[in-house]
């Protein structure tokens, strides 16, 4: 990539920063407030686990940090930037990529925040010991699965592709609460919902993201290349949606 080119991907990643700069003291108040309410429950008796805490903070970080991306997709939109940006001198990869750089850049600072957390949550809690396998796995998980939303932001526009995301944050959960009321729960135990929740309970989550970490980085990793490569194949004709 030539220079000319990093300079113009930073451009369009400062147009996105400048048009929504208020919006970096959103995320700020969000992470902090929530952070701070989340912080407290390590001082409480063991009523949430430590390592769920940190997950928690985790997500709350990733839910901030997705705000400035997410918003300049919807202001690019509102404003036919996207349509302005074909008279510019900048190909239509460049600004697929600086979204994407962006979506990637706010995402590794929401981890940054999460090692910090963690750190301070070694630092004041004799329960808690920092595994960085937990961070990882959802650092990973998270820019994988938005890269399959932006891909389809590029190509079928904004309303459309975000119904994507709202499958996967929903129907995960719907589908586990309905199998929890109609599916057969014997599979837990012969006591059915009790030995459910005496396996919740004594779930280790630990364990888990030891094993999901590695799988989860080359998805993210593979999810990122490929989203980018099909959101330049789509860009054009997602150009042509309704809501573009």
């Amino acid at each position: 990539m030539q220079i000319k080119q990093i300079k113009q991907i930073i451009g369009l990643i400062y147009k996105d920063f400048a048009s929504n700069r208020y919006l970096l003291l959103v995320q700020i108040l969000f992470i902090g407030i929530m952070g701070s309410i989340t912080l407290a429950a390590l001082f409480t008796d063991g009523e949430i686990p430590t390592a769920a805490s940190i997950i928690i903070f985790a997500v709350i970080a990733y839910v901030g940090g997705s705000i400035l991306p997410e918003t300049a997709i919807q202001s690019d939109i509102a404003s036919r930037w996207n349509v302005y940006a074909l008279t510019l001198p900048t190909a239509a990869r460049l600004t697929v990529l600086a979204k994407f750089t962006l979506m990637l850049f706010m995402y590794t600072i929401s981890f940054i925040l999460s090692i910090v957390f963690a750190a301070i949550a070694q630092a004041i809690s004799t329960e808690y010991v920092f595994d960085i396998f937990p961070l990882v796995t959802i650092f990973a998980f998270i820019v994988g699965f938005d890269a399959i939303t932006y891909a389809l932001v590029f190509r079928f526009g904004y309303k459309k592709g975000t119904i994507f995301k709202a499958l996967g944050v929903f129907a995960v959960p719907a589908a586990a609460m309905l199998y929890l009321l109609f599916g057969d729960l014997r599979v837990f135990g012969e006591n059915g919902i009790y030995d459910f929740l005496d396996w919740l309970i004594a779930f280790d989550l630990s364990t888990l993201f030891d094993k999901l970490w590695l799988p989860m980085v080359i998805f993210g990793v593979v999810s990122f290349g490929v989203c980018y490569w099909l959101g330049c194949v789509g860009y054009r004709s997602g150009l042509e949606t309704v809501d573009n």
